[in-house]
């Protein structure tokens, strides 16, 4: 009993200080805002992937604005996001950009500005004191990240050195054809051009062949398939869930790609979010895209933003996932149907 009670002696003073800590974070954001850069590697070769996160922490009655770079030097933009949420009196806005590294050498990611200001009234901060709404009209303030450095390692081997060029060799005097060669390739052509024809008119004379055609695999049955295979699939530990949620996230837009005809495995989710505003994908109903809207995000969360899904959750976006291809799967016709199609024709 006595182990207990220090127990929760323990982890009652665990809780005070992280209100404590929570508090004070609160306050010292009050007014202002912190912005830090991040990567999730810096040993990298060319070629290789790497993740720079952006987080932006500030008080809940700022409205943020986040830089929209998509380029940078020496690197290209794979695919991007951004998640926001507010935690004990604190708005932490993250936006994340998968960059593969396309030259070797010294390589600097620059600063990345983040522009702030109190929210205009009406907006989700216009719950705040009248003397913030009252300054919801002020000039915009900027906050940057420190820029990062690191070197990019090349793929050539160490100390290797570009291949000598040879000399030029003395120019050789042109000899003349003799009449015989030029006969002789003439023949040989005219035989190959009679083999040709004689092959072409026995082909044209000859019963054609009439090959069965093997019916293509419908998109929903192999999405189907590789959920199956997935959920029989256990992750533990964090690498393991996020490589659990990129092969779901990868089911899912390759089932778009051979249902709907959109290229989802190129696209970022903001590209699939667009097209689905624009009703892009006109197949698709309204509430199967809202649903299809929310997994992309959550999935990103877990594979981007470090977010740690319960085992409970895992379970609940894979069902959804068997919901939406089979909401969403082609209905094919009846035999009966396609039958009485043709004698009427």
């Amino acid at each position: 009993m006595r182990r207990g009670i220090v127990a929760l002696a323990v982890a009652a003073i665990a809780l005070l200080a992280g209100c404590a800590e929570s508090h004070e974070e609160a306050s010292r954001l009050q007014g202002r805002a912190e912005a830090t850069a991040t990567v999730d590697r810096k040993d990298i070769a060319f070629g290789d992937d790497l993740t720079l996160t952006l987080e932006v922490r500030s008080d809940p009655a700022f409205e943020i604005e986040l830089p929209r770079t998509s380029e940078f030097d020496g690197f290209r933009l794979i695919d991007s996001g951004s998640t926001d949420s507010e935690i004990d009196g604190v708005l932490v806005e993250r936006r994340w950009l998968r960059l593969r590294a396309e030259r070797a050498g010294p390589q600097t990611l620059p600063a990345l500005e983040v522009r702030y200001r109190p929210a205009a009234a009406g907006s989700k901060a216009s719950t705040t004191s009248d003397a913030t709404a009252k300054d919801a009209g002020a000039d915009w303030k900027t906050v940057s990240t420190a820029p990062i450095s690191f070197d990019v390692r090349s793929l050539l081997p160490a100390g290797d050195q570009p291949p000598q060029i040879r000399e030029i060799k003395p120019l050789q005097p042109i000899q003349r054809a003799r009449p015989w060669l030029w006969i002789a390739v003439a023949t040989a052509l005219v035989l190959v051009l009679a083999a040709a024809l004689a092959y072409w008119w026995r082909r044209r004379r000859a019963p054609e062949e009439t090959l069965p055609q093997v019916p293509a695999v419908p998109a929903h049955e192999i999405a189907l398939a590789a959920l199956d295979r997935l959920a029989a699939s256990e992750p533990i530990g964090d690498a393991a869930v996020r490589r659990y949620y990129f092969a779901l996230s990868e089911i899912i837009r390759a089932y778009i790609e051979g249902r709907f005809g959109l290229n989802a495995t190129d696209l970022t989710t903001e590209e699939i979010v667009a097209s689905l505003d624009r009703r892009d994908v006109p197949d698709l109903p309204e509430a199967p895209a809202r649903g299809l809207r929310a997994f992309l995000s959550d999935t990103d969360a877990v594979k981007f933003a470090a977010h740690r899904p319960q085992r409970a959750e895992i379970g609940a976006v894979l069902d959804w996932a068997r919901r939406f291809v089979e909401m969403t799967r082609q209905i094919e016709p009846a035999a009966g149907t396609v039958e009485a199609s043709r004698e009427a024709a």
